[in-house]
């Protein structure tokens, strides 16, 4: 297991080369967290992709016991994007130096595979970081799940389906909390044209969040910009006020003024910034 620290950074340049060791020394630099690289969440992968693809990256605050994990789902239409993308970068290194470790997982990705694939790798990843957190100092009841725009769909689909976390032992209610940011609450837009539909063609059905509304569904923020993409806003709303009529008092919104879809995440390290600021009052109300 690669396990590193900041005083091993140098030793760790010199080792290891490549972009992925450089990014996370962006993170790493100057704040005390220990992180993991590239550990493996998939016991029996069926080819070399799916061992490529389902893996996770640690990043751990040094100086906190018991403390919070984040586990983050990245964004790119669930056909790219990488756990140690820019946004990714930018939430590691936020939150691990608040005392909130992240786990930012990578799954794998249509058109090489096509739904349900890529929820049912996420649901592993779940498993996998809920199992391994008491051994890096972590709390298994401050297991949080969140991600940005496809990683949000992801993270409310693991949310309000459970029959992804049951098909890996699990339920939602086994995690303290949901945190999904620009997340279609809709049908997937990749999951409607694999299906031949056009992308802007709407559908609720049993690959949208917004289908699986119930009063079980455990607490969850879902996060959301004035300016972001088309029609992302309305189905944030409608999918929190669909919970509100069933009286499930877990879910609710923060609506962002003025944010757009990638300012509502890229913004997070900035002082002050609002989205932080809910994130971390989310985690700590939620905390047992």
């Amino acid at each position: 297991m690669r396990q590193f620290t900041i005083t091993a950074l140098l030793l760790l340049v010199v080792c290891f080369s490549g972009s992925h060791v450089a990014r996370a020394q962006a993170i790493a630099e100057a704040s005390k967290v220990r992180y993991l690289l590239d550990q493996s969440y998939q016991p029996q992968p069926v080819d070399d992709y799916d061992a490529k693809m389902t893996r996770v990256d640690w990043y751990l605050p040094t100086s906190v016991q018991d403390f919070p994990t984040l586990i983050w789902f990245h964004g790119g239409a669930l056909r790219e994007g990488d756990k140690a993308d820019e946004i990714a970068r930018i939430v590691a290194r936020h939150f691990s130096e608040n005392g909130v470790a992240v786990a930012s997982v990578n799954y794998r990705m249509s058109p090489k595979v096509k739904y349900p694939t890529y929820l049912e790798d996420s649901a592993r990843s779940l498993a996998y970081v809920l199992n391994k957190v008491e051994e890096f100092g972590g709390s298994r009841q401050k297991v949080f799940v969140s991600g940005h725009s496809a990683g949000g769909y992801v993270a409310s689909m693991l949310a309000c389906d459970p029959g992804y976390l049951k098909a890996v032992n699990l339920s939602p209610s086994d995690f303290a909390g949901f945190l999904p940011i620009s997340g279609q609450m809709i049908t997937h837009s990749t999951v409607r044209a694999e299906r031949g539909l056009p992308e802007t063609k709407p559908v609720i059905d049993e690959a949208a969040p917004a289908f699986h509304i119930s009063p079980e569904v455990p607490p969850m923020l879902c996060i959301v910009g004035t300016k972001d993409l088309p029609a992302r806003l309305e189905e944030n709303l409608y999918f929190v006020a669909s919970m509100k009529t069933i009286k499930n008092p877990n879910v609710s919104s923060l609506v962002v003024e003025g944010r757009d879809h990638t300012t509502i995440a890229s913004k997070i390290s900035q002082p002050n910034d609002t989205v932080a600021k809910a994130m971390l009052e989310f985690i700590q109300l939620h905390s047992p």
